[in-house]
């Protein structure tokens, strides 16, 4: 199969990203499926999309980021 530059381009990125999160699955004892899951949780919760869970003093245990 022949692919065009921008197609070759795009599959080193993904390499890359495929790369990352083997070492990252590898590193914190995780699998594939929870590590996605954790990165993609974090970021939700860090754009507001999901209540974040916080650990301040007398505060209930889970608070909207968006505040």
């Amino acid at each position: 199969m022949i692919f065009s530059n921008t197609e070759r381009q795009r599959t080193r990125a993904f390499d890359d990203v495929e790369a990352a999160v083997d070492g990252a699955c590898e590193e914190l004892q995780m699998t594939r499926d929870e590590l996605i899951r954790l990165i993609i949780r974090e970021w939700l919760e860090q754009y507001g999309f999901l209540l974040t869970h916080s650990m301040d003093e007398g505060r209930g245990t889970e608070d909207s980021a968006l505040r």
